[in-house]
Formats: C-alpha cells, sequence, structure tokens
C-alpha cells in the first residue's frame, strides 16, 4: 500500500479528495490529514507517507513554507500542490522545490486520480530503484574501496560512483586496515566470520563516516573521511577503540589489530594512506592492538614483502592464473564482479590480481571487465527485438543510463546510434 496524506485547510476539500482517491486507488492508504503548514510538517514527520498533497493557502504556515521544511529533512520525497492560484511565481517556487505535479482548484476527479496515479507509479519506480542500490551498495563500496587502494579507478567513473553513492565525503582521508586472526580454517567459522565482518560494519559506520572494504586474507580496508574539529590520530583513536571493543566482545574468539595509515589530502593519493597503514600492521602483537605509521624505519620496508599472496609465481603459474581470470572475468561479466571476487576465485590477494591484471592484459581488471560488457552489448544490439535496459541488464548494468554513458565513452558513438549504424 502507497501512504498518502493531505494536507488542506478546508474540511471539505479534504474529504472530498480522500472520497475520491479511496474510490478510485484502493491500493492508496490515507494514513492522515493536516489542516495547516505547521500540522503537515510534524504529520509528515510521524507518519512517513509516500506523497503528499499540498494545498498552498493555508493560515499560519502555507503550503509553501511547509515544503521548504519538509524538504530539510525528507528530500526526496513526493509532493503534489493542490492551489485554486495557477500562477507563475508559484510555479516557478513549486519547481525550484522539486514539487512532482500541480492540481488546479476545483478539477475534475478524473483529473485528479491520473495525477495522483502518475505520480504514485514513479514514486514506486523510484523505490524499486533504491531497493536495488541497497541491495548492491555493500558490492559496489567494496569494489570502491579496491579500485581505490590499488589505484585503478579513473576521474571520470570515480565521479559517477560517488554521485550514485549519493554520500557526503571529504577529500581528506585516511585508512585503517583491520587484520583479524581467529581459531581454525574450518568452512564454518569462516561463515561465522563473514557474519560478524557484516555486523561489526553495520555498527562502526553508525558512529563513524567512511568506506568499509570486503574482508580478503583476514584484512578488512577502511577508508576513513577527516572530520571537522578532529585531528587524525583522535579520529582513528576513537574508530580503533570502537573496533577492538568489537571484536573484544566475541569471547576471545577472534582477535583483530589495526594499522593506521596517515591522513591523504585527496582520494587522488589514497593508496598511500592504504600502503601505510599494511606496513604498520607488520607486527600484530604489539599489547595496544594498534599501530600509527609514522617512523621512518617502517617507511623503509618494502610493501611488496608484506604481502603474503604476492609471492613470486612461475611464469607457468601466471600463465595458467592469467588464463582463469580470463575466462572467470569472460563468464561472469553479466552480474557484479569485484576485483575482491576475482581474488578469491584464484586464490590471490587483490593487490596480486590487480598487478597481473596489468601486466598481461595492459588494462585494468575494470576497464577488462567494461570491454567484455561492452563487446556483449554489441551482439545483443544488433537484435532489434531487444530493448536498450534489457541489454543493459543483460550485460551487467543495472541503470540504462549509465550503461549508455558507459557504451559511448568506450565506443565513441551512444548505444543507439550505434543500433542505426549496423541496421542500416
Amino acid at each position: 500500500m502507497m501512504r498518502l496524506l493531505i494536507a488542506d485547510d478546508e474540511q471539505i476539500e479534504r474529504m472530498a479528495l480522500r472520497r475520491i482517491l479511496e474510490q478510485e486507488l484502493p491500493d492508496v492508504e490515507i494514513v492522515g490529514e493536516a489542516e495547516n503548514g505547521r500540522q503537515a510538517v510534524e504529520l509528515t514527520k510521524d507518519l512517513q507517507p509516500d506523497l503528499v498533497l499540498m494545498d498552498i493557502q493555508m493560515p499560519g504556515l502555507d503550503g509553501l513554507a511547509a515544503i521548504r521544511q519538509i524538504r530539510e529533512t525528507q528530500p526526496q520525497l513526493a509532493i503534489i500542490i493542490v492551489s485554486a492560484y495557477d500562477t507563475f511565481d508559484y510555479a516557478r517556487q513549486a519547481l525550484q522545490m522539486e514539487v512532482r505535479d500541480y492540481i488546479l482548484k476545483p478539477s475534475k476527479p478524473a483529473a485528479i486520480v491520473a495525477t495522483v496515479r502518475q505520480v504514485l507509479e514513479r514514486v514506486q519506480a523510484d523505490q524499486a530503484q533504491q531497493r536495488r542500490h541497497k541491495q548492491l551498495y555493500p558490492i559496489v563500496e567494496a569494489d570502491l574501496v579496491a579500485q581505490l587502494l590499488f589505484g585503478h579507478v579513473h576521474e571520470v567513473q570515480r565521479e559517477e560512483l560517488l554521485t550514485w553513492f549519493g554520500k557526503r565525503y571529504t577529500e581528506q582521508a585516511f585508512v585503517m586496515v583491520v587484520s583479524v586472526a581467529w581459531k581454525g580454517e574450518a568452512e564454518e567459522e569462516k561463515q561465522e566470520a563473514d557474519q560478524l565482518y557484516r555486523r561489526i560494519k553495520a555498527r562502526f559506520l553508525r558512529d563513524h563516516q567512511g568506506w568499509v572494504g570486503a574482508m580478503s586474507g583476514r584484512q578488512i580496508p577502511i577508508i576513513m573521511f577527516a572530520e571537522k574539529g578532529q585531528s587524525w590520530r583522535s579520529q582513528a583513536a576513537s574508530a580503533v577503540r570502537l573496533l577492538l571493543q568489537l571484536f573484544g566482545a566475541q569471547r576471545g574468539q577472534y582477535k583483530a589489530f589495526v594499522g593506521i595509515g596517515r591522513m591523504q589530502p585527496s582520494l587522488n593519493t589514497i593508496m598511500q594512506s592504504y600502503q601505510e597503514a599494511l606496513l604498520a600492521s607488520v607486527n600484530p602483537d604489539l599489547p595496544s592492538g594498534h599501530c600509527f605509521y609514522e617512523h621512518e624505519d617502517i617507511a623503509g620496508l618494502k610493501y611488496g614483502s608484506m604481502m603474503e599472496c604476492c609471492r613470486a609465481a612461475s611464469p607457468e603459474e601466471e600463465s595458467d592464473l592469467y588464463q582463469t581470470m580470463r575466462q572467470y572475468v569472460q563468464h561472469n561479466a553479466h552480474k557484479t564482479v569485484s576485483l575482491e571476487a576475482i581474488a578469491e576465485h584464484v586464490q590471490r590477494s587483490p593487490y596480486y590480481v590487480s598487478k597481473l591484471f596489468k601486466e598481461r592484459f595492459g588494462v585494468n581488471y575494470i576497464e577488462f571487465l567494461t570491454e567484455c560488457r561492452m563487446n556483449k552489448a554489441k551482439q545483443l544490439i544488433q537484435d532489434p527485438d531487444k530493448s536498450l535496459k534489457q541489454i543493459a541488464i543483460e550485460v551487467g548494468y543495472h541503470d540504462p543510463n549509465y550503461f549508455s554513458r558507459a557504451f559511448k565513452r568506450h565506443c565513441g558513438i551512444s548505444p543507439t546510434e550505434y543500433r542505426n549504424k549496423v541496421g542500416r
């Protein structure tokens, strides 16, 4: 059921709207009525409707002022203005506040129902998209962290991903690496560790602003964004206390150590902080349970020597790994293929996989994945019965607009232009 709130100072108008909508839209629940703007703001907060029908002329706080206040806490809420005033000024202000539609009093019941139904259909589509984003969010977050830390994300692609996240973030950031040790290697214990990772990640992000990467090789990388009024050391110390407390609450089954890299001025250099965090994790037996990177003697160590999975491989082994990775990406290109997933498939670290991709393919794994998807898209586009939206989903893109931008960036022309070209 879609939830709807009616705000109008005239009771007869509220009753009429309720009767029309309840008769014609059985899937809509009228959750409340407000007789002035202030009450509309309060009920919107308390009842959390999907759509508000807002009269403009109301005593005290008018409809436009009420919308401004609602937008402060619920910027995405769908609102339809209901007014007897058909003026340019009202229309202009409504557009500025991203109102979904405008119903002019008096209107025929059929026109009211059509407008409300159309807006609710758009709201339902938006909610479905949000649910898909929520499902994909952990995967994309872990993938973005991996790309940033391994230096394999283009500036344009990074900005698109950050926009997709819809998150506030600061350019200044640093990295913490949580090294986790647990008893045994049994599969059930690994599953327990995965469940613990999800619980700790959710709890950690309630108090701290950052992105948490996937657990790989018993390590969890975290990108922490600078917080105003806090130094790098105090912010990291607060996060470390919480992490050690969360792991310590597991009755000794797990032990965690946190290495902390230095603050970086930009995400463009965040890979440096990641390497420092790894170096700071060289001695996980320190009683403090954590270490800040700040000593020159630590800086003299070789980063590569610390990576267990970056051991030298014979040319034959590398060739086999190369073929395995290539086939894995090609067969799974229509799915969400992360660097972590590839690394787990070949039993190597993400760093090693990233390095081998660059050496063998001459491109990073994202570029190779994109090439696989675009080659498949070119084949599917030649089928006139398939819509571009269907093709986008089949090749691994859940957002058709993003697929179109990626296709044009890769091929130089849009999917529609390519279809017209090959269809001649």
